[in-house]
């Protein structure tokens, strides 16, 4: 396989640093993988730069930086959230026979994680490992319903622009109000005439951790359905939140 030499270098430089967290120099790092000063230089500065490396101003040695912590623990929450949530999953798929899809709070999106699909030919289809703004969908607006108010800003880039070109009526602030007030919202998706229909999951410290949609097609949608979907997620949501 082919690949590009100076993420390699910067992978290795990684690797070695986690190996020696705290403990190695500039000088240390250039006899250890045989790189040459001002080729290092260049790479441990952007990795400096972007938060993956953290040099010690006292001692001049590096260890791995907050980024790749956080990132850490973001694959540690989500894999919990998964495990938990799949079963859960599985079960209102069968129930229902659509799509079930499980979405996180990631940097200032969405991402979605898990999904269940639906046994019909005609059904909704997506990528798990993908990322959207959150006020594009209703998995992604419960989610945002249940956000603090001061982290909101950074997911709203973009919002202005979008609401215009579909034509929102309800303003933003009364429109997450009233979904956190609900506990779910449903939002039909015109281009691709669908309904999805979503829930968060709300852990015991009012943290929101992610979300759960089920998406079908119009011509299958029927409002008592809505009503037996809406129940279902939500008692499953906060089971799902209880054993986080």
């Amino acid at each position: 396989m082919k690949t590009i030499q100076s993420i390699d270098k910067a992978i290795f430089v990684l690797e070695h640093v986690s190996k020696h967290n705290g403990k190695l120099s500039l000088t240390d790092l250039s006899h250890l993988l045989g790189m040459k000063i001002t080729t290092l230089h260049g790479i441990v500065s952007t990795l400096e730069y972007g938060k993956l490396l953290y040099k010690n101003p006292s001692s001049g040695k590096y260890s791995l930086g907050l980024k790749l912590f956080e990132w850490g623990k973001q694959f540690e929450a989500d894999f919990s959230i998964t495990e938990i949530a799949h079963p859960y999953m599985e079960e209102l798929a069968e129930q229902y026979n659509e799509t079930v899809h499980l979405a996180v709070p990631f940097e200032n999106k969405i991402l979605y994680i898990d999904k269940v699909e639906s046994v019909h030919k005609f059904r909704f289809t997506s990528m798990v490992g993908t990322t959207e703004e959150a006020f594009r969908s209703a998995i992604g607006l419960v989610i945002l319903a249940n956000l603090p108010a001061p982290h909101l800003p950074e997911f709203l880039g973009g919002i202005d622009e979008y609401h215009e070109k579909q034509h929102f009526e309800t303003p933003l602030p009364a429109l997450l109000s009233s979904i956190k007030q609900d506990g779910y919202y449903t939002q039909f998706e015109s281009p691709d005439d669908y309904y999805c229909i979503a829930a968060p999951i709300v852990k015991a410290d009012a943290t929101v951790a992610g979300a759960i949609s089920i998406v079908l097609p119009s011509h299958r949608y029927q409002e008592d359905l809505c009503h037996q979907i809406v129940e279902q997620l939500k008692r499953v949501v906060s089971e799902i939140a209880s054993n986080i």
